[in-house]
């Protein structure tokens, strides 16, 4: 019985393949998704669906049931070897594609009708089943509201095939209404109707619906919800004050961002170029000092926070006015020689906006915001060479179709860099946007004290709260008096307390800031909560539905930033400026160091930290790399519970649920020749251009030594192939490749993510870090392992790796030589642990009870029932 229970012991350690955050099915659920009637219902399915297709191939997705968790094994055993991410040839070349694992032993397939008959009589193969109608209709459809206008849905097909377009126009019998707009981008088509136009539109989206999910290659149906601006709110006033975290040599030369936002005020002082004009449209305007291209997609104008026009001057905004006076160049944005690249997507027009491209045919209402399909941005981008994308808007939550498609849009495209706000909604979870893999995702810290009085022109004197207290006591008086808009009242505790006459949103903001946060009791019993190491309480984290994978990846200051005004927006303070609160202005703040980090490899400062010919165009792995590696932990969250302010210090593993990886700081990871990182050896990047690769089950290491004692910072980046996004019922691994890095320093082995040193290796994120205190003289070795490369390009997964520290040129980057110390197997030490004691507790309560057994046998006595013809008792004898 011990042999037993070992080895049951044993086969739940090995079933659990040592992975985080695994979730699974029971076998009575298993079988009510696939099972083997299914299968044998196949046939008569393959025959009604051969309708979509002229060719005597049919593509149609299949689910596999089989005895191999990791997606590489089950390729191995159908195909022979994983296979290359080719996105429009893959079926065609190899008759099948690897879609996506389910759960444990369940994994999505792309084939024709022999291959998947074939793979049921391999062996490990437990069960090949169609993959049914109602798994494709994702739960946001439960959800749409029939009151509006239209109706927006988005499809993702499983692949790109000949007949795609064909077999999506099928379902309107080859003649789209007036009342639909559709768009097909590769395998993501978008479907808007207007529903106002439509008799009984429920009716109406419920049979379309039914309809696409007919189509075989169709993976998920999906309702849009509408997109809005993330920031939480905008309010007008003025601050003093520079952003911290920029090198001074670097200044955004040569760089490009796209971004698309509510407008942009291009006559703004930190914009305008009044030696040349702006010619709208998709064109450049190579000769204007700021502004390389705006697409009037939707109008010319901002909106009246001057959202859009705020996000430009914080990513490349210049003031060439007022020359007498820096004060309005305190303001310059973060890449101040940079180049914007703008997309107008909000209607500002209180009539309206007359649509005029494809996504906006209809007219677009006031404030409302539309935008051109995702591959059109793109196509700007490229046109103008920005490879760096901000993105201030978001919406629903959750991987969805569209982080699928944002996902697959950075695996193909090496440089471009998607750079995405998470969300004002605290911890209800980041956006869909956000929830992507491989972009940027950023939350917002608060802000610090001083910038907090700054906006009040109110001086710190000494750090003295009750000081502070009467200086904004004051200031309120002086500003808001019985006869204004608000009124204002001394309460008896020392605070203040605003009574709403009409929303005049300076005097709002003002009052919300005196009574509702930093005079409150809770603010005085914590001076240090405006810090940027604390999270502010309106940042999203978390991926709904996904708790294991941590989103955002970093923060920046989101609090009362400060930056160009546009003319449409209202302030009583200042005619240039104006301050934002939210995740959006976050996002510009990490994009603009992004654009200067790219600056950096570009203009071939790495690795001497001076300027040469040696540069390159770095990949956007490796800028997200450069990124985390720099960031600093946050220390602590504010919450905001009805008005009532605090502030929670967390545990790191908190903090990276929470914040990524922390506060951005690039100075941290970019050595100059006068700062102390290239002093102490500083930076390396591993591989040409900071391209390495790696195929399934291949292990790279690579040997370090440190100069003196301090702190070691590891990265490793890869961007994943695009995530299918699951039904309701599914689980849905949203990575594809799984990679993981390691360190040893001779004394312990220190494992990515691994935050409370359990000794458990990530399976869930497609970041790992690690940070360590080195020793003068240490030996390091990191090591890398391709734990699941599913698929790849020439069957490899491209990553990035940037080191940090006080450490010397690398000595080899694989195979192992000698050279490297050599790692132990420390990684599963903990289960072990676990299993011996729990084996050795069990083996005593097992001996135990035999003897309680034995020695009962011994001294009990016999006890004996008489039962009548019933089979009731009837008499016991004995004891």
């Amino acid at each position: 019985w011990e042999l037993v229970l070992l080895l049951c012991l044993l086969g739940t350690v090995v079933s659990n393949d040592h992975n985080i955050g695994r979730r699974y099915i029971g076998k009575e659920q298993l079988d009510h998704y696939i099972n083997d009637s299914q299968f044998l219902a196949m046939k008569e399915r393959v025959t009604q669906l051969k309708r979509y297709e002229d060719s005597s191939t049919l593509w149609f997705q299949v689910l596999v049931r089989s005895n191999f968790n990791k997606g590489s094994d089950i390729m191995r055993h159908i195909f022979g070897s994983t296979i290359d991410y080719q996105h429009e040839n893959a079926l065609y070349v190899h008759r099948l594609k690897y879609i996506s694992k389910i759960d444990n032993g369940l994994h999505l397939f792309v084939t024709d009708e022999d291959s998947a008959f074939n793979w049921m009589g391999l062996n490990n193969i437990d069960t090949v089943a169609y993959y049914k109608n109602e798994y494709k209709i994702g739960s946001s459809i439960r959800d749409i509201q029939y009151d509006g206008d239209d109706v927006q849905l988005k499809i993702l097909f499983a692949s790109v095939y000949n007949n795609l377009e064909k077999d999506t126009l099928s379902i309107f019998n080859g003649a789209i209404p007036n009342e639909i707009i559709v768009q097909i981008t590769g395998r993501f088509v978008h479907i808007r109707a207007d529903i106002k136009n439509i008799p009984e539109p429920r009716n109406f989206i419920t049979q379309l619906v039914s309809d696409i999910s007919d189509i075989p290659m169709v993976h998920i149906i999906e309702a849009i919800k509408p997109v809005k601006l993330l920031n939480y709110f905008a309010k007008q006033v003025t601050q003093t004050g520079e952003f911290n975290g920029q090198p001074i040599t670097l200044t955004g030369n040569g760089q490009k961002i796209l971004f698309a936002d509510s407008g942009l005020d291009y006559k703004s002082i930190y914009f305008e170029d009044k030696n040349n004009s702006i010619q709208f449209g998709v064109v450049r305007n190579p000769h204007h000092r700021k502004i390389g291209s705006y697409w009037d997609f939707v109008d010319q104008k901002d909106d009246e926070n001057g959202h859009g026009t705020h996000i430009a001057g914080t990513l490349s905004g210049k003031s060439i006015k007022f020359t007498n006076t820096t004060f309005f160049k305190d303001y310059n944005g973060i890449a101040p020689d940079s180049k914007i690249v703008f997309v107008d997507v909000q209607c500002n027009n209180p009539d309206g906006c007359k649509g005029k491209l494809e996504g906006c045919l209809y007219d677009t209402k006031y404030q409302e915001l539309c935008f051109p399909p995702f591959e059109d941005l793109i196509r700007v981008g490229s046109l103008h060479n920005a490879t760096i994308m901000s993105i201030s808007f978001g919406g629903s939550k959750g991987y969805s179709i569209i982080s699928s498609e944002l996902d697959e849009y950075s695996y193909m495209n090496r440089e471009n860099l998607l750079v995405i706000a998470s969300g004002n909604d605290g911890s209800d979870g980041v956006t869909t946007q956000a929830s992507c893999k491989n972009g940027i995702t950023v939350g917002a810290s608060m802000s610090g004290l001083e910038s907090f009085l700054s906006l009040l022109h109110i001086p710190i004197v000494d750090n003295n709260i009750q000081q502070i207290t009467n200086e904004i006591e004051m200031y309120l008086y002086e500003h808001v008096d019985e006869n204004s808009d608000w009124s204002y009242i001394r309460r008896k505790d020392g605070c203040c307390q605003c009574i709403k006459r009409e929303k005049i949103e300076f005097v709002q903001h003002l009052c919300s800031l005196c009574c509702e946060a930093y005079l409150s009791s809770d603010l005085k019993e914590h001076p240090k909560l405006y810090s940027q190491q604390n999270l502010a309480s309106f940042s999203s984290r978390g991926i709904s539905l996904e708790p294991f994978r941590s989103k955002p990846d970093i923060v920046a200051p989101g609090v009362r930033v400060v930056s160009a005004k546009s003319s449409s927006s209202h302030s009583t303070i200042s005619s240039y400026l104006v301050s934002i609160q939210g995740t959006s202005v976050a996002v510009p703040v990490v994009a603009a160091n992004a654009a200067l980090i790219k600056q950096y490899f570009e203009e071939g400062y790495y690795p001497t930290g001076l300027p040469t010919n040696n540069g390159f165009s770095p990949s956007s792995a490796l800028i997200k790399a450069m990124v985390v590696c720099s960031a600093q932990k946050i220390s602590g969250t504010v919450q905001d519970i009805q008005g009532i302010i605090s502030l929670s210090n967390i545990s790191a593993r908190e903090a990276h649920s929470m914040a990524g990886y922390g506060l951005i700081n690039i100075a941290a990871v970019l050595p100059f020749p006068d700062n102390d990182l290239i002093q102490s050896g500083g930076l390396y990047i591993p591989g040409e251009n900071g391209d390495l690769f790696i195929g399934d089950r291949e292990v790279y290491h690579h040997c370090l030594q440190i100069l003196e004692d301090g702190i070691l910072r590891v990265t490793l980046v890869w961007d994943d192939p695009p995530s299918i996004p699951l039904s309701d019922g599914f689980s849905n691994y949203a990575l594809v490749n799984n990679i993981n890095i390691l360190v040893y320093d001779g004394r312990d082995v220190h494992i990515g993510n691994d935050f409370d040193n359990i000794k458990k290796e990530d399976t869930v994120n497609n970041v790992e870090k690690i940070v360590i205190k080195v020793q003068k003289g240490d030996n390091i070795t990191l090591r890398i392992s391709g734990e699941d490369v599913t698929i790849g390009n020439n069957g490899k997964q491209r990553y990035s790796v940037v080191i940090a520290g006080p450490i010397m040129e690398s000595v080899a980057f694989n195979p192992l030589n000698g050279q490297c110390l050599e790692v132990p197997d420390f990684l599963h030490l903990g289960e072990l642990t676990f299993i011996y004691i729990l084996f050795g507790t069990v083996s005593f309560l097992v001996v135990l009870l035999t003897l309680l057994a034995i020695f009962g046998a011994i001294t009990g006595k016999r006890k004996e029932v008489e039962y009548n013809e019933m089979g009731n008792a009837l008499e016991i004898n004995g004891d």
